[in-house]
């Protein structure tokens, strides 16, 4: 089974300034851990497990370091199903 410690909200570091990632804007509100973001190379922002307090962290972006995405999606009107 497949163990997620980190997941990327979709933040990312561009020449020192956080923005989203889906569209380059401004980050008007942020959860950071204590000592976070550290000033590193890193690149990318995710939470991280109930050990850290699901709070925000820069991490490298590279293979070396998976974080897995987490994806947003618009609301419906329709109701949710129910199981049989």
């Amino acid at each position: 089974m497949l163990r997620v410690d980190q997941w990327w909200i979709g933040l990312i570091r561009v020449d020192g300034h956080f923005m989203w990632k889906n569209d380059n804007s401004s980050v008007t509100y942020t959860d950071w851990d204590i000592g976070q973001p550290n000033g590193g190379p890193n690149e990318c922002v995710a939470f991280a497990n109930p050990h850290q307090s699901y709070k925000w962290g820069d991490g490298p972006c590279d293979a070396d370091h998976p974080i897995y995405p987490i994806c947003e999606s618009r609301p419906t009107d329709r109701p949710a199903p129910i199981g049989k």
